[in-house]
């Protein structure tokens, strides 16, 4: 990917990032917020709930920050060093996830609208599962392309890895804990500092090393 086109696309991310925020500080749900969250809870096959309740548990702050620490410590075990840097440093979304939420102060979404299946904090965008999945999943995502084993092992955990996601975007919805603009906002946060993550990354690893006499 041409550098031009990474600045389109990161200037793009962020626009549109600050649009949302905009709108969702001056309403409480955004044209279709209702309609989508009635129709991701009324879908419900009878594995769905457990199976996005586990997904949602492994987005709470301390499990996700152990799940974080924990990978981050077994990559730099297995010597690849760096990226156990930048896995720990997808936490940097999760921070900025926290300002925002707290400068743009939207209010979860209303029970008489929606049904509650969570108990709930106080703010609501963006989304801080959605945001850290993003992150940290989109990381292992590309880091998965650089381990040893097959091409049909590698592809199957980054299929898992967007699938884990997907779901983690969808739990928050069904467990009403966020409207699926929250979501979006935290999916756009968390793509953009998964952007730059990766680019440092780029530049770090593609420095030439000095030449020992």
């Amino acid at each position: 990917m041409s550098p031009k086109l990474k600045a389109a696309l990161a200037l793009a991310g962020a626009v549109a990032f600050v649009a949302l925020s905009v709108m969702a500080y001056a309403s409480p749900a955004l044209p279709g917020d209702v309609a989508l969250t009635h129709l991701a809870q009324g879908w419900r096959p009878s594995a769905l709930d457990g199976v996005l309740r586990s997904v949602s548990l492994i987005g709470y702050g301390p499990v996700a920050l152990a799940i974080t620490l924990l990978v981050a410590g077994g990559l730099y075990v297995v010597g690849r060093r760096w990226d156990a840097v930048f896995a720990a440093a997808t936490l940097l979304a999760d921070a900025a996830g926290v300002i925002v939420k707290m400068v743009i102060a939207r209010p979860r979404p209303e029970t008489a609208l929606v049904q509650d299946y969570d108990k709930l904090l106080p703010f609501s965008f963006p989304s801080g599962h959605a945001t850290h999945a993003f992150a940290f999943y989109g990381f292992l995502f590309f880091v998965v392309a650089a381990l040893p084993g097959s091409i049909a092992w590698r592809r199957g955990a980054q299929v898992a890895l967007v699938l884990l996601i997907a779901l983690t975007g969808l739990s928050r919805v069904y467990l009403d804990a966020h409207w699926p603009s929250d979501v979006a906002g935290g999916f756009l946060l968390g793509a953009l500092t998964l952007g730059g993550l990766l680019e440092a990354r780029r530049r770090i690893l593609s420095y030439p090393k000095p030449v020992e006499d």
